[in-house]
């Protein structure tokens, strides 16, 4: 994992990496410190008020254009292959959160028990079901393997974090606190 001082991460953060890994409460955490605006990508991603029906992807394309145009500085949290180009482009770091598919099932079952997220779709609800851990375990990988050629294609500085403990270290090193 390189380090990285807060202050050298810059004014530009694109926060990515396995789902239920924390990347929308570290890009809160991020925001706040920093003072920074902040899109989830998921907030923008579903139709309001469904439960989890994703937009057309170049709907999603120009909304993000839309915030990049009328922002200097953010945090920009999720994936979203098809429209990451435009926000890596721009990005002065990377924080590729990369944790274990292990880890993953573990963060999505606590998920799902508990209710609460952060940078979610205003009323929808996670629920535990199938679909997610299929795409996690199958698509999660090839889509993995875009992201860091995209990354270093771009030659955007990363963090690339692949454990709860190198994570934790970050929080440490930042002066950023877990609630």
């Amino acid at each position: 994992m390189e380090k990285m001082s807060l202050k050298d991460l810059g004014e530009n953060i694109v926060v990515i990496g396995r789902s239920n890994s924390g990347k929308s409460t570290l890009a809160q955490k991020l925001s706040d410190h920093l003072k920074l605006p902040v899109l989830y990508m998921d907030s923008i991603a579903f139709y309001e008020g469904s439960q989890w029906e994703n937009i057309p992807k170049d709907e999603l394309a120009k909304k993000v254009n839309v915030f990049l145009e009328s922002h200097d500085k953010w945090v920009i949290e999720g994936n979203y292959t098809n429209c990451l180009e435009a926000r890596i482009q721009k990005a002065s770091v990377v924080i590729f959160m990369d944790m274990s598919y292990l880890g993953f099932l573990w963060c999505f079952w606590k998920r799902t028990r508990s209710g609460k997220r952060i940078g979610g779709l205003e009323g929808a609800k996670d629920t535990f079901n199938w679909e997610m851990l299929k795409w996690v375990a199958f698509n999660y990988p090839k889509s993995r393997a875009k992201k860091l050629e995209m990354i270093q294609r771009h030659q955007v500085p990363m963090i690339h974090l692949k454990t709860i403990k190198q994570l934790n270290a970050c929080y440490k090193m930042w002066g950023l606190k877990w609630d």
